[in-house]
Order: C-alpha cells, then sequence, then structure tokens
C-alpha cells in the first residue's frame, strides 16, 4: 500500500509503502504530521497493489489544511 499526500500534482508527503497482511481482515490505521504542510488544499491519494494478481487500485480524498 502506498500514502501520497499531493498539492496540486505534486507528491509534498510519501511515507514508505507498507505491506499489508492478508491472513486475515482487519482494518490498517496510520499517522501522518499534518502540521508539516502549509495551508492550502491537499489531496490524499492511496494506492493497494495485489503483487499477485498484479492489479492495483487507486483511491483520492481533497482536503484542507488551514
Amino acid at each position: 500500500m502506498q500514502l501520497k499526500i499531493l498539492r496540486g500534482k505534486q507528491a509534498v508527503l510519501t511515507p514508505p509503502e507498507i505491506v499489508v497482511p492478508t491472513g486475515k481482515l482487519s482494518p490498517y490505521t496510520g499517522e501522518f504530521p499534518l502540521s508539516a504542510l502549509p495551508p492550502g488544499n491537499y489531496v490524499l491519494e492511496l494506492t493497494a497493489t495485489d503483487r499477485t494478481r498484479k492489479t492495483s487500485a487507486t483511491q483520492q480524498l481533497s482536503f484542507s489544511v488551514y
């Protein structure tokens, strides 16, 4: 799973890619420092990749920092 914070089309925060265990369903949680971002509009982009099936899905969510 890869998480990115975008401002416009540029990634401003890209934590390391993580491997999510698939043995049993469990929610994944994580944190990233919004205080490091200047005020503005951003997009949270999450990409999950299934390396076995060689497929991926991406979801985006817009948010603002004031």
